[in-house]
């Protein structure tokens, strides 16, 4: 009788060894499964605070990643093809407000970055050092930039729509026609091997949508490619990036989901790709980018990525994981 007493007991505390084992056992190899081959090893570079997240600029050769500090950026020179750091270097600009700085870009010898709605730039001189920062555009909501066959393009996103200028020097000229885009939130570019940009940009339609259109832009003129209405996964949630890629057969869109609360910030990137080459309009859907073994884990997620302007055979692009840092002192790249 004792036995038989005890045996449920008994019965019921093996399950739940076992269940507490395999779920144990899911967890440990969610976090020691390496990534897929197609995702390259891991690197720490630099701490920025969570409201300035890191700029990603590459070419053939290198990758730089430019951190916003107080008074400064700390430029990271990579090589590409060996991973290995080349460089870093603090750059001073004359006149900046960095605790105004909104977004930032780095282009070769060229630093690009908005206070507020205003976008100013400054150019390295011969001696590593930086031009006072000059005023280049105003009302401006989005941009990007890249080159082309020597030439720095940026493409930005107004309060009417969207636009391309080329800089020579210190100047910049207007190039080509506007796409009539009503207040578009954010705006990206990639430059394929003919000359043509393709470029997406998105907004919101309300609280709980956006609109996602890729266009194409050759000899100043566009035409639409692709327009998607996408659902916001919760109502706290904007749109924190978006990035365009080329390969020799897809585009690569991404786009990023930033919510915020009192002490952190989370981000999660979404994905779609689009066929090349075809006269008819495509469709586009979107599903969540996670890394190898990245999956499940709350506290680890893809809070921003970085796509060469340029088409490659392969695409390759840089991944930023963001994890929340409890000491406070923002996220780590």
């Amino acid at each position: 009788m004792k036995k038989r007493h005890w045996a449920p007991i008994i019965y019921t505390v093996l399950i739940f060894l076992v269940i507490l084992s395999f779920h144990s056992y899911q967890n440990i190899m969610a976090m020691v499964t390496p990534p897929s081959e197609k995702w390259g090893s891991e690197m720490y570079i630099d701490k920025t605070p969570y409201k300035k997240p890191a700029s990603i600029g590459m070419d053939e050769d290198n990758i730089w990643i430019l951190a916003a500090k107080k008074d400064r950026f700390t430029k990271t020179t990579i090589e590409r093809d060996k991973g290995r750091i080349k460089e870093t270097q603090d750059i001073i600009i004359p006149g900046a407000a960095l605790d105004k700085i909104v977004k930032y870009k780095i282009m070769r010898s060229y630093i690009f970055w908005t206070e507020n709605y205003e976008l100013y730039m400054s150019k390295e001189g011969r001696n590593n050092d930086y031009s006072s920062k000059k005023l280049i555009l105003e009302e401006v909501k989005d941009f990007n930039v890249f080159s082309y066959k020597g030439e720095t393009i940026v493409a930005v996103a107004f309060d009417k729509g969207l636009r391309h200028y080329k800089i020579d020097g210190e100047n910049i000229a207007k190039w080509g026609e506007d796409y009539i885009f009503e207040k578009p939130s954010r705006i990206a570019s990639a430059i394929d091997d003919s000359g043509t940009c393709h470029t997406v940009a998105i907004r919101s339609m309300s609280p709980m949508e956006k609109e996602v259109i890729y266009l194409l832009f050759s000899e100043g003129k566009w035409s639409s490619k692709v327009e998607k209405v996408e659902n916001v996964h919760r109502t706290n949630e904007i749109v924190g990036s978006l990035e365009i890629g080329l390969d020799k057969e897809l585009a690569y869109i991404f786009y990023g989901n930033n919510a915020a609360n009192n002490s952190s910030q989370s981000a999660r990137i979404w994905y779609a790709t689009v066929p090349l080459g075809k006269a008819e309009k495509s469709e586009i859907n979107f599903k969540a980018l996670v890394s190898g073994g990245a999956e499940g884990l709350e506290d680890f997620y893809i809070s921003e990525i970085s796509c060469p302007v340029y088409q490659e055979e392969t695409l390759k692009a840089v991944v930023v994981q963001n994890y929340f840092d409890y000491i406070q002192e923002g996220f780590k790249i």
